[in-house]
């Protein structure tokens, strides 16, 4: 037997698209992370973009990031320092002060971001070749 005390509702589900007209020029996403303070970033072959829920700003070489390529994210649960990791294996980090980024010594940076240069991570495989002539960067084969 089953009772309910009151109304039962679902929790509902909220999906939305996003693209070039919303200010997400990246035609790929190789990287998500939501942190702490609730901003979405997407690591993308263009930069690291992050969302606010109203629009996308993009960081490149030209504010700090070792690199544009970026493959993936991960925050310090500790300090909630964002690390990025790039895909010719350089390393970047927020500066969680300044909200600056740097390029990070790689000893320092979680481990699961300190890979060889030019060693594809497995789930970027399929979309690189595409990618890389879309973008026209310089992709080691796959």
């Amino acid at each position: 037997m089953l009772a309910l005390a009151g109304p039962a509702s679902a929790q509902q589900a909220f999906l939305r698209q996003f693209g070039q007209a919303d200010g997400l020029r990246a035609p790929s996403v190789y990287a998500l992370l939501q942190d702490r303070q609730g901003y979405l970033w997407l690591g993308t072959a263009e930069g690291l973009i992050r969302y606010d829920g109203s629009r996308f700003l993009t960081f490149t070489k030209k504010d700090g990031l070792a690199e544009n390529f970026v493959v993936s994210l991960r925050e310090d649960p500790a300090s909630g320092q964002l690390w990025v990791g790039h895909f010719f294996g350089g390393v970047s980090a927020k500066d969680e002060a300044t909200g600056a980024f740097a390029v990070a010594d790689r000893t320092a940076a979680p481990a699961s971001l300190r890979r060889p240069a030019n060693q594809v991570p497995p789930r970027i495989r399929p979309a690189l070749a595409g990618t890389c002539a879309a973008t026209g960067c310089a992709c080691p084969p796959v």
